[in-house]
């Protein structure tokens, strides 16, 4: 009998180790996850008050682990990009950048597959802000090197193609970024969008850089607009987009010709286009005008007046 009691008793103290240890883990964790709660707590009542480094510094220490800390990365990523001011190339604003990108990038790592949309925005939201810092700070390699990573994801996304064109034309590289807005119109030969796109950027080129273009460059992207522009028009005759930027199109090739009769009929052609893109928004906003009427609830017959 005294056997069997003292094996018990030992049983009993081999296990209790193990089970404070237990217990001080579990207790040890219920602090941490108090801990992260309380720092994520300050950190949003900074934010609130304007105080943006408190507000990281608070973030900062909400430890890894924690559900916590996907808000915190998230609120770090926020924080940065409200003292970010977009076109400036101060050194400061570049390190804000990067570390908004950083705190944006960990929010991806490690946000749950499945979340409350409405409280955490998608992935596809945070590239697009990260997309957009590097390319304001500067660095316009990194954001098409991050863009044909989400192209390789989604090679028919029409977001994805805009933004790598438009990337590449603030990074003066025109052409290049003609290319991809030439692709957007290939994959999506139904769409007029494209085509209108194409035309107004192509007068853009030649509108804007009139004075560093040489004529037979600048011609060249006159032919590309107005045949972009008569591919949406024929796709959607009445494109108001379309038809506006070939009016314009005309004037700008208007300008590279000398014999004057060439000139009077580009510009004839020309002012025939504006009157219709004229007409087409004038009955555009009377429909809508309408619509609105139309929706308005009637006044109350009755009652005192």
């Amino acid at each position: 009998m005294n056997r069997v009691r003292q094996s018990a008793i030992g049983s009993v103290r081999r296990r209790f180790p193990t089970a404070l240890a237990l217990g001080l883990a579990l207790f040890a964790l219920g602090c941490g996850r108090f801990n992260a709660r309380m720092e994520l707590k300050q950190g949003n009542a900074a934010y609130k008050e304007g105080k943006f480094e408190k507000a990281l510094a608070f973030y900062k220490d909400v430890p890894p682990g924690y559900p916590e800390r996907v808000d915190a990365a998230l609120n770090s990523g926020y924080t940065c990009m409200a003292q970010y001011r977009f076109g400036s190339t101060h050194e400061k604003d570049k390190q804000l950048a990067q570390e908004a990108v950083t705190a944006y990038d960990e929010y991806i790592r490690i946000r749950p597959p499945r979340m409350d949309e409405k409280k955490y925005p998608p992935i596809e939201k945070i590239e697009e802000y990260i997309v957009t810092l590097l390319a304001d700070s500067g660095r316009l390699e990194d954001a098409v090197t991050r863009l044909m990573g989400q192209l390789e994801r989604k090679p028919d996304d029409p977001a994805i193609l805009r933004a790598i064109a438009q990337t590449y034309d603030k990074w003066d590289k025109p052409t290049v970024s003609l290319e991809y807005y030439q692709k957007w119109s290939k994959l999506f030969p139904s769409n007029p969008d494209p085509g209108a796109h194409i035309a107004a950027y192509c007068w853009n080129m030649s509108y804007r850089r009139a004075s560093t273009l040489e004529p037979i460059e600048r011609n060249r992207w006159v032919d590309f607009g107005l045949e972009a522009a008569d591919l949406a028009m024929k796709i959607k005759p009445d494109h108001v987009e379309a038809i506006t930027y070939k009016n314009l199109l005309l004037r700008e090739r208007a300008k590279l010709r000398i014999d004057p009769d060439q000139v009077a009929l580009l510009v004839k052609d020309a002012t025939v286009l504006l009157e219709r893109a004229k007409e087409l928004r004038k009955k555009a906003k009377e429909a809508e005008e309408a619509a609105k009427a139309s929706a308005s609830p009637s006044p109350k017959s009755g009652g005192p007046s």
